[in-house]
């Protein structure tokens, strides 16, 4: 769905875009086919997951997005009254999946996309790679109007359900597509294992399948955030295999990555020491003086953080909000879920921060005082009344107001509602 929000209504005009079964020819959809999603109730394919949307200056909004049904990456414009939409890359394999965490900006008017592509590697593990596709005008008509490139690569991470080709099975231990064999015992070694062997054994071994829980990719390029720099594009990410925050940023035509945070030392000397599982929902802003701006969550201590690169040197990281307290004062259910979806905004001297409270779903802003190195940073809840809310914030800009996703219940009813609000904090 995409839509136009009437500031006046203070509501939005949803559009259905894609994902709506196509309706065999002299039939009637199931109710008004000028409402929501067309009148029709069958389930079509899943789309619109991580939408990232750009007007051109065209007017027209572009919108780029994942298929899940597909793994496929998708392109939407619009075009008059109605929409057209495309399939903007695709893995070459089955077992491929392009497009999660698609993230689009637009460069002299033409739109650049960058997202996570994952497909089977050498050697039984994972090839993950950050891939950036540029249009070659403003109004791509279809995938042949765009340029593709590896902004950042790992060929070594662990194998996931759907990788492994033939009859292989991704073992869960090591990481690797494995050639089952027999002689184990039991035979069938049971529900979520296989036969391999380990040390020259028959051994049953825990799988990862179809059946196993994946809550986010083990990849290396999760949670892509584009922005354009100075001289060329930078990117931030989330390697999940190292736990790591990375960036990525491309100058004079060549992509070279960089750790943020997350380790010290070096992997290929061996003296590589972990200090953290950071990087989850990292988000980057570029000031107008080239200073990166990242923020991102701790996967350990769920704690909200905050670190600036300048010159391709990340900053000291700092805290901006541990879920102990807001507005001055310490919850008294004690330490909350903080750092959901957080937008970054540099103001001056200042940052601020937008994210969600998901423990009970409020909107919260941060800003920091003081220089760098020696900042503090102050908590505050925007209120939002009866309305589960804090979802996916993002500034307008050039503005100072703030978007953000609500959820709402009606307790006599139990009929569930959500739209989007404009907020001036």
């Amino acid at each position: 769905m995409v839509g136009r929000y009437d500031l006046g209504k203070q509501a939005v005009a949803w559009e259905t875009v894609d994902g709506v079964p196509a309706r065999e020819p002299g039939t009637c959809a199931d109710h008004d086919p000028k409402g929501w999603r067309r009148g029709e109730t069958e389930s079509g394919d899943d789309v619109g997951l991580w939408t990232s949307v750009q007007v051109g200056a065209d007017g027209k909004p572009k919108v780029a997005y994942y298929d899940v049904t597909h793994k496929t990456l998708k392109y939407a414009t619009k075009v008059g009254d109605t929409w057209a939409t495309y399939v903007l890359k695709a893995p070459p394999t089955p077992a491929g999946d392009y497009g999660r965490y698609a993230k689009m900006v637009l460069v002299d008017d033409k739109p650049v996309v960058a997202f996570l592509a994952m497909e089977p590697g050498e050697g039984g593990k994972l090839l993950s790679r950050v891939i950036v596709g540029r249009a070659t005008s403003p109004s791509p008509a279809d995938g042949a109007g765009w340029t593709f490139e590896d902004a950042a690569v790992d060929k070594a991470g662990p194998c996931r359900a759907g990788s492994c080709s033939g009859k292989q099975v991704c073992v869960k231990d090591t990481g690797v597509c494995t050639e089952p064999m027999g002689g184990c015992t039991p035979a069938d070694c049971g529900s979520g294992k296989a036969c391999v062997a380990v040390s020259g054994k028959a051994t049953c071994v825990s799988t990862v399948n179809a059946n196993s829980v994946e809550a986010f990719p083990n990849a290396f390029g999760t949670y892509v955030s584009l922005a354009k720099t100075k001289d060329g594009l930078g990117i931030v990410f989330y390697d999940r295999i190292h736990g790591n925050l990375m960036g990525a940023q491309n100058a004079g035509g060549k992509w070279s990555t960089f750790l943020i945070d997350g380790e010290t030392g070096s992997r290929d000397q061996k003296t590589a020491v972990d200090t953290g599982d950071v990087g989850v929902g990292a988000h980057l802003t570029v000031g107008d003086d080239g200073t990166w701006h990242v923020s991102y969550v701790n996967g350990l201590d769920e704690t909200l953080r905050y670190v600036s690169v300048a010159g391709g040197k990340p900053g000291k990281p700092e805290i901006v909000d541990d879920g102990s307290k807001v507005d001055g004062k310490p919850f008294p259910d004690g330490k909350h879920v903080v750092g959901d979806d957080s937008f970054t905004v540099p103001q001056g001297s200042a940052v601020i921060v937008y994210y969600q409270d998901a423990t009970n779903g409020t909107l919260r802003q941060a800003t920091s005082s003081g220089a760098a190195g020696s900042r503090t940073w102050n908590l505050k809840t925007i209120p939002q009344p009866d309305k589960f809310a804090g979802f996916f914030p993002s500034v307008i800009p050039g503005e100072t107001k703030v978007l953000n996703f609500w959820r709402k219940t009606d307790k006599a009813s139990k009929d569930i509602t959500g739209d989007v609000s404009v907020l001036q904090p």
